[in-house]
């Protein structure tokens, strides 16, 4: 049986090790007391970034708002919508360059999936915002960049505009958060269009991009639109002249 002899020094350092052990503690619970420690700092962090995230939302979403409430001095910079039809906000943690399942899912269910108009119009814009998505989840760069654009389009039979802001922070390699890669936040807005605002030109174009380039094509399908415009305005006056002239009461002090 072979004895293994253990050098002086090596003992001296052993023994100088179980007392530094008893004396102060595990290193063990020293080692997790630190590791809870940063997790609680990344977690406060992260905290941070997120509400940093929202407020970037916050400040899109007030210029949305804006819009709505003041459609005059919006239509002489763009075309602007009435008021949200349909509105999605969201942050989330982690998302790959590649796009997340849930993303691409959301943003298939905010436009829905039926493909609609002759050349698949609707089809088109949803590319645009998936790749709109992964460009700004592909730059590696640490620190924040944002995304801001709005594309109008028919679906439906109406004119509706989709507005779409991104805002992304990348984390550094280094630092207490480095086991996440990025925060990404987004909202997507859809409003409906007064083609009253659209200029003839405007509609000839929107009309050629849905129904086709084709003058039988695009021709057809505004002729439709205008007979269904007539045809609502001729109710809306109808049902305005059926109802009773109501004659505000006077309040006496």
């Amino acid at each position: 049986m072979r004895t293994s002899i253990i050098p002086s020094q090596s003992k001296l350092l052993i023994i100088t090790r179980i007392l530094n052990y008893i004396e102060h503690g595990s290193g063990y619970q020293h080692f997790l007391a630190n590791s809870d420690e940063k997790e609680a700092k990344a977690r406060e962090q992260l905290d941070i970034l997120m509400k940093l995230a929202d407020a970037r939302l916050d400040s899109f979403e007030g210029e949305l708002i804006a819009m709505f409430l003041d459609n005059g001095s919006a239509a002489k910079r763009s075309v602007p919508g009435k008021r949200a039809l349909r509105f999605e906000r969201s942050v989330r943690v982690d998302t790959s360059s590649e796009g997340s399942p849930g993303v691409e899912q959301a943003v298939d269910a905010f436009f829905g999936m039926g493909d609609t108009g002759a050349k698949g119009a609707l089809e088109g814009f949803k590319s645009v915002v998936k790749t709109g998505l992964k460009q700004i989840l592909g730059d590696t760069s640490a620190g924040e960049s944002y995304d801001k654009k709005f594309f109008v389009c028919i679906k439906h039979n109406a004119i509706i505009r989709v507005d779409m802001y991104t805002y992304r922070y990348n984390f550094s390699n280094e630092g207490v958060i480095a086991s996440h890669k990025n925060v990404l936040a987004y909202i997507l807005c859809t409003s409906v269009v007064d083609h009253n605002d659209l200029t003839v030109d405007e509609m000839v174009y929107l009309a050629s991009e849905f129904a086709g380039d084709a003058r039988t094509e695009y021709e057809a399908y505004l002729n439709g639109l205008i007979e269904v415009w007539r045809n609502l305005r001729a109710h809306e006056v109808t049902v305005k002249a059926a109802l009773p002239n109501i004659v505000p009461l006077a309040i006496t002090a």
